[in-house]
């Protein structure tokens, strides 16, 4: 009897010192291990997923412009401002993408296209046609789709080369651009 006495008192006394400390035998949660995917703040916007810094950054967005040229050789075509996007990648950098989609649309729905440069725009030729016949010459990037969080990750299937890019929805002129920088090559420059 005098052993459970004293095992109640020695029980008792750390719980009013613990208590007075302010300290408690509560478990703290432990943290997850998993990490925290950053997710898109709008809906139906691409970003570019930096890895390094695990962040989203904001791509260019603009609404495509679609002509028709020519009178003999046709072609129908979509144009956006300037030669250039404002937001550039390197070839030697991970190309990955992320984009919120709302409920039930399919993200196989998205492409990726490579731009040409043309009197100061960029532009992707979707059909031409002339006196024997049509064809469609437009360079669609294959791409995987991968589940991200609520949201999707499009990475290119293979290293994107120099150039300028743009996702489209299908039926859709709202682009989501960026281009693509060769690296630096310090290698080759010439003694002044």
């Amino acid at each position: 009897m005098k052993q459970l006495t004293s095992r109640c008192y020695f029980a008792l006394l750390s719980t009013i010192l613990l208590g007075t400390i302010g300290l408690s035998l509560s478990v703290a949660p432990a943290k997850s291990q998993e990490k925290k995917l950053p997710e898109p703040e709008s809906i139906g916007v691409f970003y570019f997923l930096d890895s390094v810094n695990d962040s989203l950054m904001p791509m260019e967005r603009q609404v495509a412009v679609m002509k028709t040229r020519g009178m003999i050789k046709t072609q129908v075509l979509v144009q956006l401002t300037g030669e250039k996007s404002p937001f550039r990648l390197k070839t030697d950098q991970k190309v990955e993408f992320v984009v919120n989609l709302p409920n039930g649309v399919d993200p196989n729905k998205y492409h990726l296209y490579l731009f040409s440069v043309k009197k100061g725009k960029r532009e992707l030729i979707l059909a031409q046609s002339t006196m024997t016949g049509a064809k469609s010459n437009f360079v669609q990037v294959p791409f995987n789709v991968t589940k991200f969080g609520g949201s999707y990750k499009y990475t290119p299937s293979q290293a994107l080369s120099p150039g300028e890019y743009g996702f489209f929805p299908m039926g859709s002129n709202d682009a989501s651009c960026f281009g693509i920088d060769p690296p630096k090559d310090e290698g080759n420059k010439q003694p002044d």
